[in-house]
């Protein structure tokens, strides 16, 4: 569980449906008597500050990843060609069917969606000129 008020609610939950509980290590604990509430309560307790302090250790190791620059996430998709994707998209092609014919998600394409048209605008004040 990852709060104390979860944990209540799924024991409640495992009593209404005649559930029992057996630990391996701290054999069957029964919720509907004050000595299981009190067994549950401090397993609870350890569960919710563990959590947290995972959530913080987690924060704290992305704050300080970003303050020395790293870029976190997937890594950039390079081995598409931004011209031949510019070719396809000024033939009229849709991204749905150039995602298709690369062989790569549509979202992947669309992300690059700036790059293709900078390159688009490009290639279109060079033959202007």
């Amino acid at each position: 569980m990852r709060s104390l008020v979860q944990l209540n609610i799924t024991m409640q939950d495992l009593q209404t449906y005649g559930v029992r509980l057996i630990c391996l290590d701290q054999g069957e604990i029964d919720p509907s008597n004050p000595m299981g509430k009190m067994q549950m309560q401090p397993i609870g307790a350890i569960a919710e500050w563990e959590r947290e302090i995972i959530v913080q250790r987690t924060k704290k190791g992305i704050e300080a990843k970003r303050a020395k620059g790293v870029r976190l996430g997937r890594k950039r998709r390079d081995d598409i060609s931004i011209d031949t994707v510019a070719a396809m998209r000024s033939l009229g092609k849709s991204w749905s069917a150039i995602a298709i014919e690369l062989h790569v998600p549509k979202t992947t394409l669309l992300r690059r969606r700036a790059d293709v048209a900078n390159y688009l605008k490009r290639s279109k004040k060079e033959v202007l000129e």
